[in-house]
């Protein structure tokens, strides 16, 4: 794609996310932007809800510079609400659905946040939650079944009415619909572009130690919105569906599966749950043509039999990332697209919230399996010895440093973190990313693995990836984990949790992996152990959380050492 030309059809980057959104409105105004069960919303008609909504905001107290907390997921009141805090001038704190009481008030505190936007299921939680924080939180709830076509919205009233919630009392307690219906005719301010307002504040996984809070600028947001659209390998417009399932609250759902998507011209066809029944539905049924999808779902997509006989010459653009994807599962993929009629390969792709999200891409006329790919639009990369600026050489393992405009405006509220991960070299502020990683002579990056994953073992650096690597190349492996286990003699022992086909012998399989890991690791990174799993556990996410594996793996060991 031309990069030149996505920018000049995308207008600007430095514009609000209301105006980039009111930009492409003003061109595409009776395409769709929206898609919910089947029921479309216009650009023209999206823009009306919006400042609707930002009225709504407005009666209710939240001014601009206000943190309103986010906690939706993906309906049409999510994104009208996402643009509304946008249009006043206000900054989007974006939170889980599954976040805990607890979370919840760490969250509101964090960001000094006096108003959160959720579901009406939800109120209760948040109820307990209001009460822990330093000061009162205004609540503004909504219904997911409000904007459902009639006859979804019967169905799933009949489906939840052992579960009906009673509706939230109170004086904290708003309705959003409510609002929106007193405050017409409300005269909203004037908002200007200001390149130091931080837009949206997404947070870190936090499964070492409490969540950072990622400021992320509008021009941030912006500038992903035109790198991905250059790197997409097919034009965005109006015509092309992008399947939005990824929830608002993570990086890759707001940056690339809202706002990429509709500030192009494109529509998201909303998902507001993740389950793979509803998934390959709304796939199948709406036709999407691009989809993000992470490794466990490219499993679930082999697994299913959904796909039976089913024609997915549709599909232009299928991305992965959020983790790895081992090449055997990428190949397992691309033979099960191509005999569906599709000839589109899965490119994946690398980001960290730090960055809105995806950063590198592998490019749609070149693909390397094992790749994260290439940098998109005016990223730059580097490949140091960890923690410094000196350069490595080609093919050698380091850190990788990246610098650009989606680069993060630092952590909220933490100077010193921002100092450790944000540093600057002859004028260039260069984000120091934690992962290993390699280029080849291309220019192509490979993930290693993160800097803290690394297993120590008698004094040798082992990569739990490349352990994983050999494990997964294993017929009968679905997928694989490897962790490192505390070890009085050698300091940490490998271990390797792998799930296994359900047809799989494993006595058999234990003995073929061990056998795999001998000829292509070395002696010390050999697996002391295979433990098999059912599944493994994930963060909310959807990636492997390792952290957790290594813990009951941990513990498993010294409850049997007692």
């Amino acid at each position: 794609m031309d990069y030149k030309r996505v920018k000049q059809d995308f207008r600007d980057a430095d514009v609000t996310l209301f105006g980039a959104l009111r930009a492409a409105a003003d061109r595409y105004p009776g395409a769709p932007a929206i898609g919910f069960f089947g029921k479309k919303t216009s650009f023209a008609a999206l823009i009306e809800d919006v400042e609707n909504t930002a009225r709504a905001l407005l009666k209710a107290g939240v001014a601009p510079g206000d943190a309103v907390t986010f906690m939706l997921p993906n309906c049409p009141q999510a994104v009208s609400v996402f643009y509304a805090i946008s249009r006043i001038g206000a900054t989007a704190n974006m939170i889980h659905t599954l976040s805990s009481e607890e979370e919840i008030a760490y969250y509101l505190d964090k960001a000094d946040s006096r108003f959160l936007v959720t579901l009406d299921s939800f109120c209760r939680k948040v109820e307990s939650a209001g009460a822990r924080t330093k000061a009162g939180v205004t609540v503004l709830y909504t219904s997911i079944a409000e904007r459902m076509p009639p006859l979804i919205r019967i169905g799933f009233a009949l489906k939840n009415r052992k579960n009906k919630t009673p509706k939230p009392v109170g004086a904290r307690f708003l309705s959003l619909k409510a609002l929106r219906a007193e405050a017409k005719g409300l005269s909203l301010p004037e908002v200007s572009y200001d390149p130091a307002h931080v837009a949206a504040i997404l947070y870190s996984g936090g499964s070492t130690g409490l969540p950072k809070g990622i400021c992320l600028t509008d021009r941030n947001i912006n500038e992903l919105g035109i790198q991905v659209a250059d790197a997409a390998g097919h034009r965005i417009c109006p015509g092309l569906k992008f399947l939005s399932a990824m929830p608002l609250f993570h990086g890759f759902g707001l940056g690339v599966g809202i706002h990429t998507f509709i500030c192009n011209g494109a529509q998201c066809v909303l998902v507001p749950q993740f389950t793979l029944d509803a998934y390959v539905k709304t796939l199948l049924k709406e036709k999407t043509n691009m989809l993000a999808i992470v490794p466990s779902m490219l499993e679930a997509f082999l697994r299913t039999d959904a796909f039976d006989g089913k024609d997915l010459s549709f599909l232009k653009g299928i991305f992965s990332g959020a983790d790895s994807t081992p090449v055997a599962l990428q190949e397992r993929m691309n033979a099960f697209l191509k005999a569906h009629g599709c000839g589109e390969q899965v490119r994946e792709g690398y980001g960290l919230t730090e960055t809105v999200t995806a950063c590198f891409l592998n490019p749609i006329e070149r693909v390397k399996a094992g790749s994260i790919g290439l940098p998109l639009g005016e990223t730059k990369y580097r490949i140091v010895k960890p923690g410094t600026f000196e350069d490595l050489p080609v093919g050698e393992n380091g850190e990788l440093i990246i610098s650009g405009p989606v680069v993060m405006q630092g952590y909220l509220g933490d100077p010193e973190e921002t100092a450790k991960t944000l540093r600057t070299e002859n004028g260039v502020t260069w984000l120091f990313t934690g992962d290993l990683c390699r280029r080849d002579a291309d220019g192509y990056v490979f993930f290693v693995q993160r800097l803290k994953r690394l297993i120590i073992t008698a004094g040798y650096n082992v990569s739990p990836v490349q352990v994983e690597q050999a494990v997964n190349a294993v017929p009968g492996v679905k997928t694989s984990c490897v962790v490192g286990v505390k070890d009085k003699l050698t300091g940490q022992r490998v271990v390797a949790c792998v799930v296994p086909d359900a047809e799989a012998d494993p006595k058999k399989l234990r003995a073929e992996i061990l056998a795999a890991c001998r000829t292509r690791l070395a002696q010390y990174a050999v697996p002391t152990k295979i433990e098999f799993l059912n599944e493994l556990p994930l963060t909310k996410m959807g990636k492997v959380n390792f952290t957790q594996l290594e813990k009951e793996q941990n513990e498993r060991t010294e409850k049997q050492s007692v």
